[in-house]
C-alpha cells in the first residue's frame, strides 16, 4: 500500500513515515505543502493520503477540496492529521 503524507512539519512526516513503514510495511511518499501534495498525488496516485489540517498557504481542508475536484485524485481516501 502506498501512502502520501502531506504535512509542513518535517518531524511529523518523519514520525508518520517511520510508523507506517516499520509497523505497517507500507510504501510512503511525502510532500511538505498542499500544492506539492496535489502534484505528488497526481503523479503517484497513492492508495491513501495522510493530510495535515493546519498548513500555511493551502491548509488541509483546501487541499482536500482540490483533491476531490480533480478526477485523477478524487477517489483517493484522505485521513486528516493534526499535532494539536
Amino acid at each position: 500500500m502506498r501512502i502520501l503524507i502531506i504535512d509542513d512539519e518535517d518531524d511529523i512526516r518523519t514520525i508518520a513515515r517511520l510508523s507506517l513503514v516499520r509497523v505497517g510495511k507500507m510504501d510512503v511518499e511525502e510532500a511538505s505543502s498542499g500544492a506539492a501534495g496535489l502534484a505528488r498525488a497526481r503523479e503517484i496516485r497513492p492508495d491513501a493520503v495522510l493530510l495535515d489540517v493546519m498548513m500555511p498557504v493551502m491548509d488541509g481542508p483546501s487541499t482536500l477540496r482540490a483533491l476531490a475536484a480533480d478526477p485523477v485524485t478524487a477517489s483517493i481516501p484522505v485521513i486528516f492529521l493534526t499535532s494539536k
